[in-house]
C-alpha cells in the first residue's frame, strides 16, 4: 500500500527545474512580485489619502495664478440673438414632435 502511495505522490512531483525570472526558483519570483504589488498598493493608497484628507485649497497641485483676471464682458445683443435662435429651435422641435413627418420605408 505504501509503495502505491509513493508512486502516486511521486508522479505529482516534478523533477525538472522550473523557470525563474528573478531569483533562484519560482518562490523567490512570487515573493518579489507580491512585494512589488504591495509597495505599489501602499503608494497609491497613500497618495489617495493625501488628496482626500488635505483640502483642495491647501494642496499645491491645484493652485492657479490669482493675478489672472477675467475681464471679458458679455455682449447683450449677441446673447439675446443666441437665446432667440434657441427658442426658435425649441418651437421647431415641438412642432416636429406633434406633427411627425411620414417617411417612406426604402426597403419596401
Amino acid at each position: 500500500m505504501n509503495k502505491i502511495k509513493q508512486k502516486i505522490f511521486m508522479s505529482f512531483k516534478t523533477r525538472e527545474k522550473t523557470i525563474s525570472f528573478f531569483g533562484q526558483n519560482q518562490y523567490v519570483d512570487w515573493k518579489i512580485l507580491l512585494t512589488t504589488l504591495f509597495i505599489c498598493f501602499f503608494i497609491a493608497t497613500g497618495f489617495g489619502l493625501f488628496i482626500f484628507l488635505n483640502p483642495v485649497d491647501e494642496v499645491d497641485l491645484f493652485k492657479s495664478d490669482p493675478t489672472i483676471v477675467n475681464d471679458k464682458k458679455i455682449k447683450k445683443e449677441v446673447l439675446l440673438g443666441i437665446i432667440s435662435r434657441m427658442e426658435d429651435r425649441q418651437k421647431a422641435m415641438g412642432e416636429l414632435r406633434l406633427n411627425k413627418p411620414t417617411i417612406s420605408d426604402p426597403s419596401l
